[in-house]
């Protein structure tokens, strides 16, 4: 064993440093997704109602109307991505990309 290392090891145990604690940071990743064919009388307070339903947390939702409809961008988490791309989970006639 080096000095060097020797006085490393002093020091922690000197200073009781759980080396549990000495970690990366674990990203949250979210996947953004485009909604499409919505009605324009929908809101966002509806959107979020709809997902809430189904336990998805939305980090984010931007509505964007349109003359003939409205669309939505959203923002989940990336461990959330098996459910948004199941065609079962988005109502009928809805369009989705990511």
């Amino acid at each position: 064993m080096s000095e060097y290392t020797a006085h490393i090891d002093n020091h922690i145990n000197e200073s009781k440093v759980s080396a549990n604690k000495f970690t990366a940071v674990k990203r949250k990743r979210n996947v953004s997704y485009f909604v499409g064919n919505i009605d324009s009388k929908t809101t966002e307070k509806d959107i979020y109602q709809y997902f809430k339903v189904y336990n998805v947390h939305l980090t984010f939702v931007r509505l964007y109307r349109g003359l003939y409809g409205s669309s939505v961008k959203i923002n989940v988490p990336e461990d959330l991505e098996p459910i948004m791309e199941d065609d079962y989970f988005w109502p009928e006639n809805k369009t989705y990309r990511k």
